[in-house]
């Protein structure tokens, strides 16, 4: 999910991706989102990630020149941003990222945007001011 200064949705997104790791979900799910922030023009990004794995291999700068190609992306995308930051948020915080990852399991579509929200994060996102 995209969302402004303080958390309100901009966009969400989801791409199915098929059988790999955890790692390569997250990494797809950061590169997607960079190049739609990248096409619509914004400058100043913080990426938000429930993996410290990912984190780490994506700031390992050893890895920068290794034949990983989606942290090699993230980078080459990521040199162009005038300003850009990690953070590690836990996963329940990151609970509307993991309903938007869910809802491409079953779809056998490649990249979805979603201008509004989708009934399943609203449902979730209703359901989490209630508790």
């Amino acid at each position: 999910m995209v969302g402004n200064r303080v958390g309100e949705w901009i966009f969400g997104y989801n791409r199915h991706v098929g059988k790999c790791s955890v790692f390569d979900v997250e990494l797809w799910g950061i590169l997607d989102g960079l190049v739609l922030l990248q096409r619509q023009g914004y400058n100043k990004i913080v990426i938000h990630s429930n993996s410290l794995q990912v984190i780490k291999g994506i700031c390992d700068s050893s890895l920068v020149d290794s034949n990983f190609v989606l942290i090699r992306r993230i980078h080459h995308i990521l040199s162009h941003v005038e300003h850009w930051s990690l953070r590690y948020v836990s996963r329940k915080k990151n609970r509307v990222d993991d309903c938007l990852v869910k809802m491409s399991i079953n779809k056998k579509e490649d990249l979805q945007v979603y201008d509004s929200m989708p009934r399943e994060v609203l449902e979730l996102t209703c359901f989490e001011t209630i508790d």
